[in-house]
């Protein structure tokens, strides 16, 4: 779900959205299916009304078998049956009543407290911070390539012609390597072009490490089996790091670099790692 809904923020959704997951924001949403109907748009609210529902009923993601769709799960104690958020949105477009997706999530929400009114010693057995990046099994690729940038982090430094002190892992830093990239290469397509070379890999990982060292972020890497073409999936196949938590925030450095080199407006990495917590 983290990559579908970093697109859902990042690319689809306006600045002024509030990605909060409360009854309010997926009602927006709802308002929103009806000039959007592509696919990747359409998943994003799905993982969005999904992480909403989850939150309102201290559950968590499933999957259901038959239909072979993800479904929430609401704490076992509540008894109540699974909910596919897919099905919402397909009811919601049908519907066009703007509240679909509102009346789902705070009736699951008033089921809750009701449910801890009537028992006062019920401690919810999820919370936003249960999930932790850093106990992750990492992927043997990941763990190959993390090991060739710290071997060769000094040869990358030498490289760029600047003193190691003045890149030493500091926020601060994110200005001077993005200053140094955009002084090598003058467009997004030369960037690319070179993007596999170990200038742009080494800037990649010092940008990660920087998350890591500085904001509590891991280094995750997966495989996308079916393809972009099929699942849309544009983190598939780069490193990238996330927070602890289902709030916790995510960015690919790559991408971060490769935006930083396109726009040209100084300390945008520095943005891009702004709503990290």
């Amino acid at each position: 779900m983290e990559p579908i809904l970093d697109r859902l923020k990042d690319v689809d959704l306006p600045s002024d959205f509030s990605f909060d997951f409360t009854v309010v924001s997926p009602a927006r949403l709802e308002v929103m299916l009806g000039e959007r109907d592509d696919q990747g748009f359409g998943e994003g609210v799905v993982a969005y009304v999904g992480e909403s529902l989850i939150r309102a009923g201290n559950g968590d993601w499933d999957w259901d078998e038959i239909d072979e769709v993800p479904v929430v799960s609401s704490d076992e104690v509540l008894g109540l049956p699974l909910i596919d958020p897919g099905a919402l949105l397909g009811w919601a477009r049908v519907t066009g009543s703007g509240t679909v997706f509102a009346d789902a999530i705070g009736g699951l929400a008033d089921v809750v407290a009701a449910y801890r009114a009537a028992h006062p010693k019920w401690t919810p057995r999820r919370s936003p911070d249960d999930i932790d990046v850093h106990s992750f099994i990492r992927h043997e690729w990941l763990v190959a390539w993390l090991a060739e940038r710290v071997a060769g982090f000094h040869a990358w430094v030498s490289a760029l012609g600047v003193d190691a002190a003045w890149l030493d892992f500091g926020l601060d830093s994110l200005d001077r390597v993005e200053a140094l990239l955009c002084a090598e290469f003058g467009t997004r397509d030369e960037f690319k072009a070179r993007q596999d070379g170990d200038l742009v890999q080494g800037a990649a990982w010092y940008v990660g490490e920087v998350a890591c060292r500085d904001l509590r972020a891991a280094w995750l890497y997966h495989e996308d089996p079916l393809g972009y073409e099929v699942s849309g999936d544009a983190w598939a196949g780069t490193p990238y790091v996330s927070q602890n938590g289902r709030d916790g925030a995510s960015a690919s450095p790559l991408a971060a670099l490769r935006v930083a080199v396109r726009d040209r407006v100084p300390r945008t990495l520095r943005g891009r790692f702004s709503h990290f917590k």
